[in-house]
C-alpha cells in the first residue's frame, strides 16, 4: 500500500479493500491479462530496509512525505 500510494496508484488514506481495488486497477493498465502480476514485487519493496527504500524512491524521483520514505 505504501509504495503504491507513493507511486500515485491510490489516493486512499488507509490500506483497505478500496485501496486494493484501486491499485489492482492501476496494475491492470500495465498488465491487463494478469493485474496482480507485480503485486509481490511491490510488496517486497515494503519489506526492504529503510535505506534501500529511500534510495529507490530517490532513483525514481519520488519525494515521499517527510519521515515516511523508509518508515514502517
Amino acid at each position: 500500500y505504501r509504495f503504491a500510494s507513493l507511486l500515485g496508484m491510490t489516493e486512499r488514506k488507509q490500506a483497505d479493500i478500496t485501496a486494493a481495488r484501486e491499485i489492482t486497477a492501476e496494475f491492470a493498465k500495465i498488465s491487463p491479462d494478469d493485474p496482480v502480476k507485480y503485486d509481490f514485487a511491490l510488496t517486497r519493496l515494503g519489506i526492504r530496509r529503510d535505506e534501500d527504500r529511500a534510495e529507490l524512491l530517490a532513483k525514481l524521483g519520488i519525494r515521499s512525505p517527510a519521515g515516511k520514505a523508509g518508515s514502517r
